[in-house]
C-alpha cells in the first residue's frame, strides 16, 4: 500500500510539474536553453571520464556514478545507479554518498546557495559572481592538497 502511494504520489508531482510548464517561454528562450544543456551534459560526462579517475581514488567508478546520476536527476536516480553498478554494495560509494549529502545538501540542489544565487546575480550581475563560483571553486579543490603537503612539510 505504501508503495503504491508513493508510486501515486511521484506520478501526481511529475504530471503537475509538466502541466506547470510554460511553453511559451520555453520556446523564446531555446537558444540559451540549448546551450545550457549542452554545456552540462559535457560538464557531467566530462567529469564522470576525466576528473573522477583523478580525484577519487578509492572506488572512483561506484563514487563518479552516483554523483553523475546526482547531477544530471536526483540524488535518487544517482543511488539507483549505483545499486546496478554496485548490487552487493561493496564499494564504499554509498557511505561516501552519505558523508557529503550532509554537507552539501543544506547549501546546493535546493539548498541556501540555490536559493540566493539569483538574487545574488541580479543584485551584482553575471560575471562578478561566476568569478566569486571559480574562485570558491579552485580554493575548495586545492585545499585538500595545500594542507596535505603543508601537514607534510611541517613534520
Amino acid at each position: 500500500t505504501f508503495q503504491r502511494l508513493t508510486g501515486l504520489s511521484l506520478d501526481l508531482l511529475v504530471a503537475a510539474a509538466v502541466a506547470s510548464m510554460r511553453l511559451d517561454l520555453l520556446l523564446q528562450n531555446v537558444a540559451p536553453f540549448a546551450i545550457l544543456m549542452v554545456a552540462a551534459i559535457v560538464w557531467c560526462v566530462a567529469t564522470f571520464i576525466w576528473l573522477a579517475p583523478r580525484m577519487l581514488k578509492e572506488d572512483w567508478f561506484e563514487q563518479a556514478i552516483v554523483t553523475y546520476g546526482t547531477l544530471t536527476g536526483v540524488s535518487a536516480v544517482g543511488l539507483m545507479l549505483l545499486r546496478i553498478a554496485d548490487p552487493h554494495q561493496r564499494a564504499t560509494a554509498a557511505q561516501a554518498f552519505a558523508a557529503r549529502s550532509m554537507v552539501i545538501s543544506p547549501l546546493l540542489g535546493g539548498g541556501i546557495i540555490t536559493a540566493t544565487m539569483p538574487l545574488m546575480i541580479v543584485q551584482f550581475g553575471v560575471l562578478p559572481m561566476l568569478a566569486v563560483s571559480t574562485v570558491v571553486m579552485l580554493v575548495a579543490w586545492a585545499w585538500p592538497t595545500f594542507f596535505s603537503s603543508h601537514a607534510a612539510r611541517t613534520r
